[in-house]
């Protein structure tokens, strides 16, 4: 990661060389002011006029020269942040599924957020901060060497005068760090979210919209703090300009009255100001060793999390063109902490165009098989062969382009009822209000206050379970998937409702397969193949005639 941050060496050895010329500026404008007291010194007003003309080139020159290189460095301090939380953005959702879950999504939030903001105050900061001292201070080192003894009248003077100045246009500054605040705390919200829903963006092939999304997101966030810190820079700038204009002004009176006779003060001016341009990034070296210590076990963390092996399913994966079968060879899984194996021994063939069925009690391993068969787990024993070729060699983002997963849990971003049905894809509305109806919504035309502009709460905590749940279903139909899988997609529905969408769901041209734990005769009837699970095991396959026929299992369950 710290690698990444300082990749563009080219644009930061020419920053270096632009903060030693701004200092060698500075010490010119020094020294060009001490000449302006020897001149008058020597009572030569012609060549006094022409020092003193030859100072404010300097001193414009400098002044423009700083100002630009204070914005050229929050320029890069933004394009280093900007990076970074992409870049960490990025690799959490190169992750697959089963690493992702091995963490706390708050994990992932802080990273993206806390850390990151460290990490640019303790390092990115520091770097440039340490890269402004250490130049002024190998430019003055010289210039102390030849001038001698050291001064700190000038020191006092500056300080002085920033302090003040530091305390005009306050507003703004306030105003512009309140318009970060708020823009640090959308990220911060957009960031949650996104890591809520995961398991959406990843199912979806929702990773390029998102990515961008994100970045331009971030970007905004970054530019609010780049234009708190161009003020803050206006301010410094301010400051430095009274400062330097005092010490002109001081100088003047000196050197009148070295005309007169009265004192010489140049040498003492000159090398005061010099010498504490030694002084303060002298004093500062203990504070950034501290922040750079401070900031080696984040970026220990960072690098933990973000390089972690998730492989980068886009590079050397076939393109899935067509879903004849899935079958499941000797395949077991277990979680990570688990002694008891999730899945064992499962052998089991899913063949395009049919309907299927799994049933069992809760616990025993139907929603792990689910996620085996749409490959968002990976099987520990066993394969899955997708067409007779191992499922692994796949690109995930074809194969969810197949399969259409409705989860337990229903996925929903805070946005239009539009954007979250079609999410950001392009569909007709009569297409969209066809899904809605068709996920039980009677009349989706007046159903929803403002049509498909609808806004949808943080988590659809604006509309009931049932309407979240059939929102979600809108959008796997929607999506006109191959292949449907559906993991308890009614249980937050009413029986009757459940019941229309189970029966309109079988009468789809697809293949489906679903799980479910209401059982109903009528339904189940219709299904091309029944399985029957228990304790991680598949206990009993078959049609619904064959099943009840064995009295087995199923039979117990349908009796009950």
């Amino acid at each position: 990661m710290k690698e990444k941050l300082l990749k563009n060496k080219t644009e930061l050895i020419c920053y270096i060389i632009a903060m030693l010329v701004t200092t060698t500026l500075a010490t010119a404008l020094s020294y060009a002011m001490a000449a302006l007291i020897d001149k008058a010194v020597e009572g030569n007003v012609r060549v006094l006029l022409l020092t003193l003309a030859s100072a404010g080139v300097i001193a414009i020159s400098y002044l423009v020269l700083e100002y630009l290189t204070h914005l050229w460095k929050y320029a890069m301090v933004k394009s280093m942040n900007v990076r970074m939380r992409q870049n960490v953005f990025e690799k959490i959702f190169a992750l697959k599924t089963c690493q992702y879950e091995e963490r706390n999504s708050a994990e992932y939030i802080n990273h993206l957020v806390s850390d990151c903001d460290m990490i640019s105050d303790l390092y990115i900061d520091t770097v440039f901060n340490f890269i402004e001292g250490a130049t002024q201070m190998l430019v003055v080192v010289i210039a102390v060497l030849i001038t001698s003894v050291p001064m700190f009248c000038v020191m006092i003077i500056i300080t002085i005068i920033a302090v003040i100045v530091s305390n005009l246009g306050g507003d703004k500054m306030e105003d512009a760090a309140q318009n970060y605040a708020q823009c640090r705390e959308r990220y911060n919200t957009y960031v949650k979210e996104r890591m809520t829903n995961y398991h959406l963006v990843r199912l979806y092939n929702l990773y390029t919209h998102e990515k961008k999304a994100h970045k331009e997101i971030v970007e905004t966030m970054e530019s609010a703090l780049y234009t708190q810190k161009k003020i803050y820079a206006g301010k410094v700038i301010s400051g430095e300009t009274m400062g330097l204009g005092t010490t002109l002004l001081v100088m003047a009176a000196a050197a009148f009255m070295a005309i007169n006779h009265m004192v010489s003060i140049g040498f003492v001016l000159v090398a005061g100001e010099l010498v504490g341009r030694i002084i303060y990034p002298v004093t500062t070296i203990p504070q950034i060793v501290v922040s750079l210590k401070a900031a080696k076990p984040i970026f220990e963390r960072l690098d933990g999390i973000v390089e972690a092996d998730g492989g980068n399913e886009r590079e050397g994966k076939s393109e899935v063109k067509e879903i004849k079968e899935i079958c499941f060879k000797n395949v077991g899984f277990s979680y990570k902490g688990l002694k008891t194996p999730a899945l064992e021994d499962i052998n089991c063939r899913f063949v395009s165009g049919q309907k299927y069925l799994i049933v069992g009690e809760s616990g025993c391993g139907k929603t792990t098989l689910l996620r085996l068969l749409s490959h968002t787990y990976v099987t520990t024993e066993g394969e899955v062969l997708l067409n007779t070729e191992d499922i692994n060699q796949y690109s995930d983002e074809s194969l969810y382009a197949k399969i259409g997963y409705m989860t337990q849990d229903v996925l929903l971003i805070e946005d239009s009822l539009r954007s979250n049905l079609s999410l950001y894809r392009e569909f007709s509305d009569e297409k969209i209000y066809e899904a809605l109806k068709s996920a039980g919504f009677t009349n989706p035309q007046t159903e929803f206050e403002n049509g498909l502009d609808t806004m949808i709460a943080e988590d659809g905590k604006n509309f009931s379970g049932g309407q979240r749940q059939r929102m979600a279903l809108a959008r796997v139909l929607l999506h006109d998937f191959e292949w449907l899988v559906f993991d308890e997609f009614t249980s937050n529905l009413d029986s009757q409702i459940a019941e229309q969408m189970e029966d309109q769901i079988l009468k789809l041209n697809k293949s489906v397969i679903t799980v479910s734990h209401r059982l109903r005769k009528q339904a189940a009837e219709k299904y091309d193949q029944i399985i029957v699970m228990e304790k991680g095991h598949i206990v009993e396959m078959g049609t619904y005639g064959e099943l009840m026929k064995r009295k087995g299992s199923f039979y117990k369950m349908i009796e009950k």
